[in-house]
């Protein structure tokens, strides 16, 4: 997660959002309290692993670009195929790549031991940030 504190990212976090539609519960508790990063939400507000997990990865899928592979459910494959602009996915506000950084923190403190879902989102936020990168120079 390093790499997000890099120069080359600054300008991401800085504009527009992602649509709210299928975002996971936990984001309205974010910005109910003025978007603390270093508080994430309650248990409550949260929920299970499990329930955060499938409804990060839905709601993940819906805002990539319609070009990225995905499974037979929906999900964007990480390291699929696909190629295309970035125009739709390019949304560096606090409410966009910053919410998705955030989101896999929250994820990643709750963890009791490696998660392979995790992981992959991990993998593929990184991916999309470089090529986010590549995409505005």
């Amino acid at each position: 997660m390093r790499c997000f504190y890099t120069t080359d990212f600054y300008p991401l976090f800085q504009g527009s959002t992602f649509p709210p539609t299928g975002r996971p519960k936990a984001f309205a508790w974010w910005f109910q309290n003025r978007k603390p990063v270093s508080r994430p939400p309650p248990d409550e507000k949260f929920g299970t692993l499990a329930e955060f997990s499938s409804e990060w990865w839905v709601w993940y899928s819906m805002i990539n670009p319609e070009w990225r592979e995905r499974d037979i459910s929906g999900r964007v494959v990480v390291d699929g195929s696909g190629e295309g602009e970035w125009d739709e996915f390019d949304r560096p506000g606090q409410n966009g790549m910053l919410s998705l950084v955030v989101s896999l923190h929250w994820w990643y403190l709750r963890l009791e031991s490696p998660s392979s879902d995790w992981e992959s989102a991990l993998r593929d936020i990184s991916w999309v940030l470089s090529e986010l990168v590549k995409f505005k120079r």
